[in-house]
């Protein structure tokens, strides 16, 4: 059952502790059985052994999907003993048709896989099953439902009588004509009723074409709009792409994002109809700092005079004080096609000091100061900008936009409007607490994590990827993990997030593929989180697990009030 998390506006008198994760349990999961065989498990770094999870609050059952396009593994996880969990039963989706899985939902009587096609522009689709049984040890197939090309994600009502499915549409090479192909992004609603015949509603962006201009105006980005001199034409609503979706508490309405778009639609439940696009703005950093070079080898936090694209890669919802918000991960994303992936060759991104080079940039407008920041490699010249944003009237750069809002963000659910930004937090609590990892990646095993410190600082930073809300005793609690395995906690006081603690697990002291094997990675490229509150807790006491991808791994940590030695 989808999970509901209520944030409450409260006073908490000044305390000696703080919230911090302590781990439970840490455990790698299998992307392959040799010959099939379940007994004979294969374990490896960078297998996307691990994406997508959910956790079944009556059963006490994790499911946790991989994401690989030939073993497609949905591990069933007993979690009866958080400090120790094990597979139960991995089912194995063996469709030809099919690609990988992307989301998971558990409700009471009902858990929901989404794939996509292994044709990237065929429709993907939404499997339906009973839970797990224990007795008879069987996960059983009722339903199997089409959805739109490449489901992204998916939200469910409160009573699970309707399924959200955000489909992402993504540019691709038709493999039939061998040519680009952008099919349409859409949201699919799936109404449950008593005849077990669900009812199936899919909504495209079709109509939002006629108010273009109006979108683009106030701020939507239409990024890729194809290439008329090559006969390649690409409509708005053919750009727009979901991301993530969420549900309000009232179950009345959903909130789709559109990453590469900035933006957020909010969609009628009730009447099954698009209420508007809107667009989220960007971001000031006048008053906050950044890192934005990846030639540092350690954090360098500065002052640079430049905007950043919210982009949210993954939405929650919550309510204060009776009023609903969007809570967002502002991960940030560029949009790059190749002629080799997809037909034509376009990215609307470059890095700054390459874009004064090739004269993009409005040096006799630009602030001097900046521009001397965007020709320094230590500064700006190695950050990913935008190359179709940022226009002045003489068609040139006047403005410098970048990717990603480097935080989190809550919005007013009615009217959208920003009403808080983490501003500079997630950096700036990673270099007090992380430096050795500061904006780190797992990428190359034969590597430290180290030696890759501050690599993704000229992309979009931190990159928060996964959030979770929930309450600890009275203190409404947000959850945040990072592409680069730090995992935050906030409380949540009146419409704002305030920092509890950073946690990472794993060593530093050698080289991945080492730490992998003696299980001291930790969860590296966080792509799922979920918070687990004591009423649903086996052992009373709220948890938290975490999916890293790159690691293939389920972490397990309790939410514990630990003395303040901040």
């Amino acid at each position: 059952m989808r999970s509901l998390f209520v944030f409450f506006a409260i006073l908490l008198a000044h305390s000696e502790a703080r919230l911090q994760l302590s781990r439970q349990s840490y455990m790698k999961l299998p992307y392959q059985f040799t010959n099939g065989d379940p007994t004979n498990p294969r374990y490896g770094l960078f297998q996307n052994a691990a994406h997508k999870a959910a956790f079944h609050t009556v059963d006490k059952i994790l499911y946790v999907a991989s994401a690989r396009s030939t073993e497609k593994y949905l591990h069933i996880i007993d979690m009866n003993n958080p400090a120790s969990p094990s597979i139960l039963m991995t089912h194995v989706f063996d469709n030809a048709v099919d690609g990988m899985i992307t989301s998971v939902k558990a409700c009471t009587d009902t858990i929901a896989v989404t794939l996509t096609a292994a044709d990237p522009v065929a429709e993907g689709h939404i499997e339906l099953f009973t839970p797990y049984n224990r007795a008879d040890r069987v996960f059983t197939r009722v339903g199997r439902i089409a959805v739109g090309v490449h489901p992204k994600d998916m939200a469910a009502t409160s009573d699970c009588t309707r399924l959200v499915v955000a489909n992402e549409g993504p540019v691709a090479i038709n493999p039939v004509s061998g040519t680009l192909s952008d099919p349409e992004g859409s949201v699919t609603i799936i109404v449950r009723n008593d005849q077990g015949f669900p009812v199936e509603i899919n909504m495209g962006f079709q109509q939002l074409n006629d108010r273009v201009v109006d979108y683009i105006t106030n701020g939507v980005r239409y990024v890729f709009r194809g290439d008329h001199g090559v006969g390649i034409v690409n409509t708005f609503s053919q750009d727009l792409e979901p991301e993530s979706v969420t549900i309000s508490n009232d179950d009345r309405f959903a909130f789709v994002s559109c990453q590469e778009n900035n933006a957020v639609l909010k969609i009628d439940l009730f009447n099954q109809r698009i209420i508007e696009l809107y667009a989220l703005g960007a971001k000031n950093w006048t008053s906050y700092n950044l890192d934005a070079s990846d030639q540092n080898d350690a954090a360098n936090l500065r002052f640079h005079t430049v905007y950043s694209f919210y982009q949210p890669g993954k939405l929650a919802y919550g309510v204060v004080d009776g009023k609903g918000y969007l809570v967002s991960a502002d991960t940030g994303k560029a949009k790059t096609l190749t002629t080799a992936q997809h037909g034509y060759a376009f990215s609307d991104n470059t890095r700054a000091r390459v874009a004064y080079n090739d004269g993009e940039l409005d040096i006799t407008t630009m602030d001097p100061t900046l521009l001397s920041q965007i020709q320094d490699n230590q500064q700006l010249g190695r950050v990913h900008m935008s190359r179709v944003d940022g226009y002045n009237i003489f068609n040139r750069i006047g403005d410098v936009f970048l990717f990603g809002g480097r935080g989190i963000s809550l919005w007013d659910s009615t009217t959208m409007a920003h009403v808080f930004d983490s501003g500079d937090d997630l950096e700036r609590r990673a270099s007090q607490f992380y430096p050795n990892t500061f904006n780190g990646d797992c990428s190359n095993g034969n590597q430290s994590p180290t030696q890759q410190v501050d690599e993704r600082s000229d992309d979009m930073g931190p990159e928060p990827q996964a959030l979770a809300t929930g309450t600890v005793g009275t203190t409404p609690v947000l959850i945040v993990g990072s592409r680069n395995g730090l995992i935050y906690v906030f409380n949540m006081r009146g419409v704002s997030a305030n920092f509890e603690s950073v946690h990472r697990e794993g060593s530093t002291n050698d080289i991945w593929n080492n730490l992998y094997a003696n299980d001291a990675a930790g969860d590296q490229m966080i792509s799922d989180i979920g918070f687990v509150g004591a009423g649903d807790s086996p052992s009373g006491t709220p948890f938290v697990y975490v999916i890293g991808q790159a690691t293939g791994s389920l972490s397990v940590y309790n939410v514990v009030d630990m003395p303040d030695i901040f």
